[in-house]
C-alpha cells in the first residue's frame, strides 16, 4: 500500500537521496527516490518535483523492491521507462 505523504515525511532531512527510476506517460512523468534518514529508508515517489506519495518499509531491499514492484505495475499501463 502507497502512504500519501504527512509533512513531516517529506520534510525530514535527507542523509542520502537515489533516483531509483523515472516514467513518463504523455506529458506525466513519474519519479521514485530512495531516501535515507535518520528514520531509516524510504521511496518517495514525485511528479513535477512535488512529492505525492511515500512507502518506508523498514529497510533499503523492501524499499527498492517496494519501488520496483510499483515501476512494473506502471509499465504494464503504458508508462514508458525514462531513467533508471
Amino acid at each position: 500500500m502507497m502512504n500519501r505523504v504527512s509533512s513531516s515525511s517529506a520534510n525530514r532531512p535527507a542523509l542520502s537521496v537515489e533516483r531509483l527510476w523515472n516514467v513518463r506517460k504523455g506529458d506525466q512523468v513519474i519519479d521514485a527516490d530512495l531516501i535515507q534518514s535518520r528514520e531509516g529508508w524510504e521511496v518517495r515517489f514525485s511528479s513535477q518535483e512535488h512529492c505525492f506519495a511515500a512507502h518506508a518499509p523498514g529497510s533499503r531491499e523492501l524499499a527498492v523492491q517496494y519501488a520496483r514492484v510499483l515501476h512494473n505495475d506502471l509499465v504494464a499501463d503504458g508508462w514508458v521507462k525514462t531513467s533508471g
